[in-house]
């Protein structure tokens, strides 16, 4: 089984380990296809919007790191085939921002996330643990109203075209401390899913099945597997990713065979790899 991973962060934004660690691990593990994805700057004085950190710290947009990773593309061509790629953030109001720190870069994969939901003037971010699911349902109103403005944003990333690839589609999910089944059983939510999933064939973007989930208080992939069926029937492709950040010391093939394996299950016969914004199938 070929090992890929393309969702990987490092010290270029909120990962522990470097650039070069990352190449180095990646070859012991034998993983053939690496990209790196770390998490672009957010807009200047991001932080008055509501958050309680800075965000806009990282480095990953310099052309020190760019160097960087250019330096070890060539250093271990014969090992790893290295991708630089970047994960956008997508913030209402800030499209002409992404845009262009998009051309900046010779990017050969964008990915483009939602972490944060605008709400009253301030970005409220997705709940990152069971506990704060109250207050989120309380800000919006019902779990509902929440979880249709999350996919709101994901709406607009595939009807901008933004990027290559949408990442970590249904991330709202993560730390829901119920059973998010229910939640995914309702009307209301198939429509709201299956909506984007036309779009995304109609623009021509991908998805991912990032592993991260199996980490997390969900212990599934992004996006669930009714939805990469949804996605397959549309012939929508797919990149691997275990959304590495190295910290508790994880290996960085972590659940990578269990996306591969969860891919073929739904019918995916590859996935894909991007070279200079150019997405070519590798058989699985």
């Amino acid at each position: 089984m070929t090992k890929v991973n393309y969702h990987v962060h490092t010290t270029g934004s909120d990962g522990t380990l470097s650039p070069r660690q990352i190449v180095e691990q990646s070859v012991k593990a034998g993983i053939k296809y690496l990209c790196f994805t770390d998490h672009h700057p957010f807009p200047k004085d991001f932080s008055k919007f509501g958050l309680t950190q800075d965000y806009s710290p990282r480095t990953c947009n310099s052309l020190k790191y760019y160097s960087e990773i250019m330096k070890l593309k060539k250093e271990f061509k014969d090992r790893v085939d290295i991708s630089f790629g970047i994960e956008f953030e997508y913030l209402d109001g800030f499209v002409a921002f992404n845009k262009k720190e998009m051309l900046k870069r010779k990017y050969d994969l964008i990915i483009c996330s939602v972490h944060f939901i605008p709400k009253n003037d301030i970005f409220v971010e997705v709940p990152w643990a069971p506990e704060n699911w109250k207050g989120f349902i309380q800000l919006f109103g019902s779990i509902k109203n929440g979880v249709i403005a999350y996919y709101d944003q994901i709406k607009k990333i595939v009807e901008l075209n933004l990027c290559d690839c949408v990442g970590h589609f249904d991330l709202i999910k993560l730390y829901y401390p119920d059973n998010w089944k229910e939640i995914e059983k309702q009307r209301w939510y198939k429509k709201v899913v299956l909506n984007i999933l036309d779009e995304i064939k109609k623009k021509g973007l991908c998805i991912e099945v990032n592993t991260s989930g199996f980490r997390r208080l969900v212990k599934e992939q992004y996006p669930s597997e009714w939805i990469l069926k949804e996605a397959r029937k549309r012939d929508i492709k797919v990149i691997i990713g275990n959304d590495f950040h190295g910290k508790n010391q994880n290996p960085i093939d972590e659940y990578l065979d269990e996306g591969i394996k969860i891919a073929k299950k739904v019918g995916y016969k590859s996935v894909l790899i991007f070279h200079k914004r150019k997405p070519a199938e590798l058989l699985i």
